[in-house]
Parts: C-alpha cells; sequence; structure tokens
C-alpha cells in the first residue's frame, strides 16, 4: 500500500519494514514457512502438518466460538452521532 519511495520510521530493511506487499505461507500456529520473497514475481510453495489446524485453535479460533451468536455479538450503531457532547452525573 506505500509508494517505492516511502520513508519509514523503523528503517528500509526488509527485515524491519512491516509491509512489503508481498505474499508469505504461514501455518496455523504462526511459523512462517515460505516468503516473503523481496526479488520479484515468485511462487511460494510448502508443506504444513494438517494436525496444526486443531493445535491453532487453542491460541485462536476465528471460526469457532466467535461465530455463535449465542456467545458473541456484533453490534453496529450506525444512529447519527453529535460530534461534542455534555455528560451529566
Amino acid at each position: 500500500m506505500y509508494r517505492d519511495n516511502h520513508e519509514s520510521a523503523l528503517g528500509d530493511s526488509p527485515d524491519t519494514v512491516m509491509m512489503r506487499r508481498r505474499s508469505a505461507i504461514v501455518d496455523p500456529i504462526g511459523r512462517v514457512l515460505a516468503g516473503p520473497d523481496f526479488s520479484g514475481e515468485t511462487i511460494l510453495y510448502a508443506e504444513t502438518d494438517l494436525d496444526q489446524i486443531a493445535r491453532g485453535k487453542f491460541d485462536f479460533d476465528a471460526a469457532g466460538h466467535y461465530a455463535r451468536p449465542d456467545v458473541f455479538q456484533l453490534v453496529v450503531d450506525d444512529r447519527p452521532k453529535r460530534a461534542v457532547s455534555t455528560l451529566a452525573e
């Protein structure tokens, strides 16, 4: 999302810049298996242990209990709001 001439406060090294518009393959528990490649276009390949899926859900279950409306509910209040309001005790 940044131009090539974007200056980062973290420096310009691929080891320190957070986002360089490249792909990577990460296993379910967060280990980087392939990439990111900064040399140009490439195809990444990796092998992973599918048993890691169950282990990864212990840390973050994105489609498990978050998908249960009896446990988790997202409410969006789209009513107009005033920019400044005063609360009285």
